[in-house]
């Protein structure tokens, strides 16, 4: 990772979640930066919900280092 993509995620956490000014807006504006181009409502509702389930998907997963099984035979 180059000194570009650490500064895309936020620095108080190891998490890895993208910084919000990085993400897309949801003024839909065309990718090109073009204000006059506007992309359809459809594909713009399709890359909402794919934002926040990766989102959602990048907080769910395991923290590196736990492992399922060493948890389960501490607590026992």
């Amino acid at each position: 990772m180059d000194a570009g993509q650490r500064a895309a995620f936020s620095s108080d956490t190891n998490r890895a979640i993208p910084s919000p000014a990085l993400l897309p807006s949801a003024t839909g504006s065309h990718p090109s930066g073009r204000s006059s181009e506007k992309l359809p409502a459809v594909l713009l509702g399709q890359m909402q919900l794919s934002i926040t389930t990766l989102l959602v998907k990048m907080c769910l997963e395991r923290p590196a280092g736990r492992d399922k099984h060493e948890i389960k035979t501490k607590s026992r």
